[in-house]
């Protein structure tokens, strides 16, 4: 889980560039049937929103680390179905629980009876890193439903079917296959380069990509020219994400260069 694969962003970019300002988060831990389980949910952050007249006290201490934004990292565990906050760990040491939790008794845990929500535990190997809070997708997912702190149901969701395409996680070969498949025969002759962007918003369960568009329109001979070399990049990213087909939009540029010596 700690290898992360790294999306090279010099030649491929992220359709939304709000994800350049976001960082992927150190999770909380469940303790589950003898295991300490890493989970993409932070359910003590949902008690300071039911109770807004109980002071957070970790937003007025120092910020540590970008990659933890809540200030802390909760523990939290299972016991006969009903979920507990067990400990809170501030820079790896144990903090005060009665700093945090002021309205009820703290001995022997907290019986977290506000926890409403699905909290999702990864595991197997990472498939796909998204630089973004817990959007990073795993090969499998078991998901906690609770309500009211006690546990529900849980779901385990396969993602291994999932299959990176070298040309992502490679800009270099993505950069010599576009240059090597435009097809100058069918374009008139440019004295500066002309930069063609194309937003692929689609592909099929083999990696086909079969939808794609251009955002700021050049020239149509130009435009169709990106997006036939574009559709033809063999096997794709193949990602599932909770079982299901996941589709990431990228904006791939496509340069024509000027034929002149």
């Amino acid at each position: 889980m700690k290898s992360y694969l790294i999306i090279i962003s010099i030649v491929i970019f992220l359709l939304n560039p709000t994800k350049a300002f976001s960082t992927a988060q150190a999770p909380d831990y469940l303790i589950y049937n003898g295991d300490t389980l890493a989970i993409f949910s932070n359910p003590l952050e949902t008690y300071f929103q039911q109770h807004p007249n109980i002071k957070n006290p970790f937003y007025e201490l120092p910020l540590l680390s970008t990659g933890c934004w809540r200030g802390y990292i909760a523990y939290w565990e299972l016991r006969n179905d009903s979920l507990f906050l067990k400990d809170i760990y501030r820079n790896e040491i144990k903090f005060d629980i009665t700093q945090v939790i002021t309205d009820r008794d703290t001995n022997n845990g907290v019986f977290a009876d506000w926890v409403n929500q699905d909290i999702p535990h990864p595991y197997g190997n990472l498939v796909y890193y998204i630089h973004d809070a817990y959007q990073s997708i795993y090969e499998f997912e078991k998901v906690f439903h609770l309500e009211a702190g006690i546990l529900k149901s849980t779901i385990i969701y396969d993602n291994s079917k999932s299959r990176r395409s070298k040309y992502i996680l490679n800009s270099n070969l993505l950069t010599k296959y576009i240059e090597d498949n435009i097809d100058y025969s069918k374009l008139p002759k440019i004295e500066k380069p002309i930069r063609v962007i194309v937003n692929i918003t689609g592909s099929d369960n083999n990696g086909k990509i079969n939808e794609a568009d251009i955002p700021r329109k050049r020239n149509d001979i130009f435009d169709e020219e990106a997006i036939r070399i574009i559709k033809s990049i063999p096997k794709w990213d193949v990602i599932y994400k909770r079982g299901q087909r996941y589709q990431q939009a990228w904006l791939i540029p496509v340069i024509f260069k000027s034929q002149e010596k």
